[in-house]
């Protein structure tokens, strides 16, 4: 359960550039969250970090229970519950004391007063239906208005997510078939339902003894599939050889076919020439079979203690095509193949994670976007994951607090907390 609410809630909780963000901070290893202004807005208290849903409400959790959190700081449920998952529409659903409830989760209101023991699936359509169990028995359970699609609970049921969103039903071991919006299609008379395909359409399979039915997605019946069959004399064509005309372009070509561009790749290669002199080529390199390798471009350099590739993307437009880690004197830059510093020779390490470079200074770590702009000097204990929903990045402080930095500005959103860079 708790890995289907933080798979919607990563999903449906997109950013709004009118909307204020909130970012959570942790004080040791409770978490509160503040505001761009950095205003201590709820002070830490919650176990795990959580995210505002549309500026309406937040997920928290305290001693393993759940509550939801208003943007004013304020308890919409208190952490009473023993989970909480939010589908959208401001709907979600709550367990307390066994039993789960729909809510509102912006207000914390019921939405019905239905009541049941397990969500078994859910599906998305024109709206959110639930699939769930009460007393043994299966509900499609209807987000936007609360109710139950069917009043009589059904012995099984399952969505048929291929076959236009219907529900498959079983009562008394007979199949049917319900649309979303709780009407029968199929009374439960068949032994079986399955799909399958008949001249490229969709169809339903209904069979009954040894009766068997063909209905479209409508519900309507439609005519058995017919086998297509082969004339009598018509027999398998045998394939034959296409002769390739000879053409003085033929001849001009080489013994060897010519090579796919897809079976080479292009790289970046550093050597050493000793005495702090290094070469560095763009080479062209066969992938799988042995072959001639081609040397696109050959770059001098002297002076470094040390060389390496840092990335190469030749296809990129806003960042440097190539990028090389130089030590000298003892600190590490970033340079081009021509020997442009295109980052400054001040860091004890750089290392490029893919998404940004790391530098490493003193045993503080700091961030170079990918346009090798400096987001922020070292002075972070350590960088963790991306949120794209806050535009942050989740850091650690040498004091040991947590909180988020803005891609971008390099601003961090924790209240209280004293930069320095060494």
């Amino acid at each position: 359960m708790k890995g289907i609410f933080y798979l919607l809630l990563c999903s449906l909780a997109l950013p709004a550039a009118a909307q204020n963000r909130y970012y959570p901070y942790a004080d040791g290893n409770k978490w509160g969250f503040t505001d761009e202004n950095l205003a201590v807005l709820t002070a830490p208290q919650f176990d795990t970090s959580f995210r505002f849903v549309d500026n309406k409400f937040a997920i928290v959790q305290k001693q393993r229970l759940y509550g939801l959190l208003s943007p004013n700081g304020s308890l919409i449920l208190p952490c009473s519950y023993e989970h909480l998952t939010y589908f959208g529409m401001n709907a979600g659903i709550a367990k307390q004391k066994g039993k789960y409830q729909l809510l509102n989760f912006s207000n914390g209101q019921p939405l019905s007063a239905f009541m049941f023991d397990r969500l078994d699936d859910y599906i998305y359509h024109d709206g959110i239906t639930l699939l769930v169990t009460q007393a043994g028995k299966k509900y499609f359970l209807d987000v936007n208005s609360g109710h139950p699609l069917n009043k009589t609970g059904y012995d099984d049921a399952v969505f048929m997510r291929d076959f236009n969103r219907y529900g498959k039903i079983k009562i008394a071991g007979k199949c049917g078939l319900i649309d979303m919006r709780g009407a029968v299609v199929l009374p439960a008379r068949y032994d079986e339902l399955y799909t399958d395909w008949q001249q490229g359409k969709k169809v339903l399979v209904a069979v009954s003894g040894k009766t068997v039915t063909w209905f479209d997605e409508q519900g309507k019946v439609v005519p058995q599939p017919r086998k297509e069959k082969h004339a009598p004399n018509d027999e398998p064509m045998e394939e034959t050889a296409v002769a390739m005309p000879v053409t003085e372009e033929i001849f001009a070509m080489p013994m060897e076919a010519a090579r796919d561009e897809a079976d080479m790749k292009k790289d970046v290669y550093v050597y050493s020439q000793g005495s702090s002199k290094w070469k560095v080529t763009l080479e062209n390199r066969p992938r799988y079979t042995s072959g001639e390798t081609e040397i696109l471009h050959t770059f001098e350099l002297n002076g470094y203690t040390n060389l390496q590739k840092l990335n190469y993307d030749p296809f990129s437009r806003d960042i440097p095509a190539i990028t090389l880690k130089a030590v000298k004197d003892g600190k590490a830059g970033i340079i081009d193949p021509a020997g442009k510093v295109l980052a400054p020779f001040r860091y004890d390490d750089i290392i490029y994670t893919g998404n940004f470079y790391k530098t490493l200074r003193n045993n503080r770590i700091g961030m170079l976007s990918r346009d090798l702009t400096e987001i922020i000097p070292p002075v972070l204990q350590q960088i963790y994951s991306s949120d794209s929903y806050l535009r942050a990045w989740l850091v650690e402080m040498p004091d040991g607090k947590r909180g988020y930095m803005d891609m971008k500005s390099g601003k961090i959103f924790i209240p209280g907390i004293q930069l320095t860079s060494n």
